[in-house]
Parts: C-alpha cells; sequence; structure tokens
C-alpha cells in the first residue's frame, strides 16, 4: 500500500509500486518513467500480459531443475 506524497487526506491505495515492477527485468516494458528516466507509474492494461509471460518463464525454469534433480538422484542412488 501507499500515500500519494500530495494527498494532505493521507488515504491509502493499493496496488503496484513502479519502482518494485521496475526492478524485475521481465516487466521493465510495464513501467513507464518520467522526464528523468524514473518509475513514474504502471501500464496497468499490459501487467497481466507480461505477468502471464513471466509465469511461463518461470514454469519452464522449475520444470528444467526438476530434470536436473531427478538426474541427479538417479546418479546418487544407483542400484
Amino acid at each position: 500500500t501507499w500515500v500519494y506524497k500530495t494527498d494532505p487526506n493521507e488515504i491509502r491505495h493499493i496496488g503496484y509500486i513502479a519502482e518494485d515492477l521496475d526492478a524485475i527485468d521481465a516487466f521493465k516494458y510495464v513501467v513507464y518513467k518520467n522526464s528523468k528516466n524514473e518509475p513514474a507509474g504502471i501500464k496497468y492494461e499490459l501487467l497481466s500480459v507480461y505477468a502471464i509471460e513471466a509465469l511461463k518463464v518461470a514454469a519452464k525454469k522449475i520444470e528444467e531443475l526438476e530434470n536436473k534433480i531427478k538426474n541427479i538422484e538417479k546418479t546418487l542412488y544407483k542400484p
């Protein structure tokens, strides 16, 4: 959650923080920058598209690691 610095009522908001998403390479195109090239906001309309792609990459990596574990186990526990 966050509060806008300029909000005198200090109303809390829920959502992602642009700086957090900008730090994740898979989401760099979801964040728009200000004139100083600093994270300024999030293109929420693109967020789900990039999230699905990031999940695909993560699922592939998990599968690769599971296969490596199986191969290691086969090597370690040969009868």
